[in-house]
């Protein structure tokens, strides 16, 4: 799911680099690549580099429509994280545009 990288239990792999993350910059929250100084973070999601909403309100409004059983609407969406409707229809069409994908990929 993420293109910057991914968290592992052998620690950060950097996917734009062959070597693993060799130090976590917490001051910047971003992993650094020892041998060329390379830095991602684990929110540099495509569908997040160019929004203006809180990832906070991405990750609610992502576990709401994948905890509902029937689905939830742009409009439910948009009262229960405090945005605009057509930013609650943004986010909505985004999140399954990448689980189609990510589905497909696995498959």
């Amino acid at each position: 799911m993420f293109e910057a990288g991914s968290a592992g239990r052998k620690g950060f792999a950097v996917r734009a680099v062959t070597a693993p993350a060799a130090a976590y910059m917490s001051e910047r929250q971003v992993h650094q690549v020892a041998h060329c100084a390379y830095q991602c973070s684990v929110t540099a999601v495509r569908s997040f580099i160019t929004t203006r909403t809180p990832l906070t309100s991405w990750f609610w409004a992502i576990y709401r429509m994948s905890h509902d059983k029937k689905g939830i609407s742009a409009m439910q969406l948009c009262k229960e994280i405090g945005v605009g409707y057509r930013t609650a229809w943004t986010m909505q069409h985004k999140s399954v545009r990448r689980w189609r994908t990510a589905i497909r990929a696995t498959s």
